[in-house]
């Protein structure tokens, strides 16, 4: 809306002769952001090539910021989060990264998850801009879309899930024992298409047989001491791909519909989706939401 207003008033103030060389206009900035994103191989049998960034975990580590994007091979940096210069990391997965999760731990360290294959370590760093991780123990298998989330008691949370049959899940690990497991797993809720709408499967939320849509891009916010589970539904190649929460008093749920849901949405316009993201805090106390968006022509995976 920032950038809207300031379209219109501009040319409200053209129109009327009034914009003068000196006079201070309002900063706006690009959506979508403008990065480099990978070349895709997987229709390349095909003869079709594209680029593909998806899935973005941002997160502020002192005072500057941080992307990490699906099928990249390293990450962003930038200090006003408009823009971003990439990091070749000399340790990372070996497809890239797959639906990413990062988390700033109090301002001293970062992990980092992704692993295509579903089950590989998780990373940390002190110092991202130096590109050098270190791994801990492996995640368990088939872990998909993953959230990694440290609460203010320092007990760690896995959630996961990419499917159009089963629901979010979470378990918890042992932070100060490498995230090993705990024993604590549970399955939390599912996509109830026959209720939400904006759920349902297919282009403009319509499918004349199927009804599989998918829930994935885990992510939780703590906000005055409730929890924001996130998710996206119905699917990263239609218009309608939204994200939606459910409020919980706990990490563990149970976990409450959010009323005004979806709360990052566009079906239209010359990119559209607003699907599978994050929500950032930043130290000033102003939220910001990263969500991906389809520009596809070359397939509907170019996101």
């Amino acid at each position: 809306m920032k950038g809207f207003g300031y379209i219109i008033t501009s040319a409200v103030l053209l129109f009327n002769g009034m914009l003068h060389s000196q006079e201070v206009v309002p900063e706006t900035y690009i959506n979508p952001l403008d990065i480099d994103y990978t070349y895709m191989v997987y229709n390349s049998s095909n003869n079709i090539s594209y680029r593909s960034g998806a899935d973005p975990a941002v997160i502020e580590f002192k005072g500057e910021y941080y992307m990490f994007v699906t099928r990249s091979f390293g990450y962003w940096h930038s200090k006003d989060l408009i823009n971003w210069e990439f990091i070749k990391p000399k340790q990372w997965y070996f497809e890239g990264s797959n639906a990413p999760t990062a988390f700033n731990y109090k301002d001293s360290l970062v992990y980092f998850a992704g692993d295509p294959a579903g089950y590989g370590s998780i990373l940390y760093t002190d110092d991202p801009k130096s590109g050098e991780w270190t791994p801990t123990a492996s995640i368990s298998n088939n872990i998909q879309d993953s959230e990694l989330f440290i609460d203010d008691d320092g007990k760690a949370y896995l959630y996961w899930g990419s499917s159009n049959v089963h629901p979010l899940r979470v378990k918890m690990l042992n932070k100060d024992d490498r995230f090993l497991e705990t024993g604590v797993e549970k399955e939390l809720f599912n996509l109830v298409e026959e209720e939400h709408g904006w759920e349902r499967f297919g282009e403009n939320n319509f499918h004349p047989t199927l009804k599989e849509g998918y829930m994935e891009g885990a992510s939780m916010t703590k906000h005055d001491g409730k929890y924001y589970l996130q998710y996206a539904a119905p699917g990263t190649q239609f218009n309608v791909y939204a994200d939606a929460a459910y409020i919980g008093e706990t990490p563990l749920g149970p976990f409450k519909y959010m009323k005004n849901n979806p709360y990052s949405f566009k079906p239209g316009g010359f990119a559209n989706g607003a699907g599978h993201g994050i929500t950032v805090k930043q130290t000033n106390g102003q939220y910001w939401h990263f969500a991906t968006m389809a520009l596809a022509s070359n397939s509907h995976w170019e996101r």
